[in-house]
């Protein structure tokens, strides 16, 4: 092939960035967070504290993730670019929100976190809800994140989100996507509505829910990602 010839496409550079190296726990591998406006951050300041809070929750759901799938998950990526946004609330979605390659984090929402302790509603709804949202790296629809979080909260806090999430559905304000998203968890778990299967929920076993969880995620990967 002639060297001097011009490629019929180019390649987008890669993205050179060095990120914060953080251990995943319970595991031997590592995340690389790239925070945007890391620049912005001082040493012992708020913003400082609002950054290694974040991390520790992406740590903590990273970790819910593996062990929910036996460390066995290589489609979902180590490397995540994150963006602090200051005072923004995503409402019933958390702290964090995926949106294209990046990761916008509440920075109103992790300093009411920072106010609870680990073992608050508060604080473990969040970790579901960033369990919720790093799935979304995978996927743009609501159902294996909507699983994960319901499983999360299932198994650290009891049925409280489930309840909320079933009030939601009742009031009509879930989203399509959302709805959707509980129809088809429904349909796996053999419900004939999201409405009966919100109800069963709290009495089904976590393990089996975990493991009907990693089967949908593997199918998926399978079908979508290979």
């Amino acid at each position: 092939m002639d060297g001097s010839a011009e490629l019929p496409f180019k390649f987008k550079p890669l993205d050179q960035r060095k990120g914060i190296i953080v251990p995943i726990p319970k595991t031997e591998e590592n995340l690389e967070l790239i925070f945007e406006n890391q620049s912005f951050v001082e040493p012992d300041s708020k913003s400082e504290i609002i950054q290694q809070t974040t991390i520790g929750f992406i740590q903590n759901a990273y970790s819910y993730i593996l062990g929910v799938m036996e460390n066995d998950f290589p489609q979902l990526s180590r490397r995540f670019a994150i963006q602090l946004v200051q005072g923004k609330n995503y409402h019933h979605q958390g702290i964090l929100m995926h949106q294209g390659i990046l990761m916008l984090v509440s920075t109103e929402r992790v300093a009411k976190a920072i106010e609870a302790t680990p073992s608050s509603y508060v604080y473990k709804r969040e970790n579901a809800g960033i369990a919720h949202e790093l799935i979304h790296n995978i996927t743009d629809d609501e159902d294996l994140p909507m699983f994960f979080e319901i499983v999360y909260m299932l198994e650290k806090d009891g049925s409280k989100r489930v309840r909320e999430i079933s009030d939601l559905l009742a009031d009509g304000k879930l989203q399509k996507p959302h709805v959707d998203g509980l129809k088809n968890i429904a349909q796996w778990l053999n419900y004939e509505t999201p409405e009966e299967m919100l109800k069963a929920l709290p009495g089904k076993d976590i393990n089996t829910l975990k493991q009907e969880l990693k089967k949908r995620v593997k199918k998926y990967c399978i079908a979508e990602l290979s």
